[in-house]
């Protein structure tokens, strides 16, 4: 494949915003993503702040699931544990009472080390 630009170059890299065939001194990088020097420069850079904004909020967005999940079951035992010793007035319910303390602390801790930034 031969440069856009320079026809006798062989091209090097393909510009991220305008897809044209880049040689040595057509391409610039832009955080590690090639442009055309002087032209594309400012799109592509605006396209990876863009891109890296999606990805953290993607990371973001997992982790809430997850708490939120984590959260849900440690709630669920904690009823259900708590929902038994009230309807039966033993203490068989005293196992999903603790189960559901436990999830609480792992949930907790999950949270503290995955916390937002």
């Amino acid at each position: 494949m031969k440069c856009y630009n320079h026809p006798e170059a062989d091209a090097v890299a393909l510009c991220r915003n305008c897809g044209k065939a880049l040689c040595m001194n057509c391409a610039v990088d832009v955080s590690n993503r090639m442009a055309c020097k002087d032209k594309c420069e400012s799109k592509v850079k605006a396209l990876t702040e863009i891109l890296d904004r999606g990805k953290k909020t993607s990371k973001n967005a997992l982790y809430l699931s997850k708490a939120n999940m984590y959260t849900i079951f440690s709630a669920s035992f904690l009823g259900a544990g708590i929902i038994s010793i009230i309807v039966s007035g033993q203490n068989e319910g005293f196992i999903l009472l603790l189960i559901g303390l436990i999830s609480i602390i792992a949930t907790a801790s999950y949270i503290r080390k995955h916390s937002l930034k």
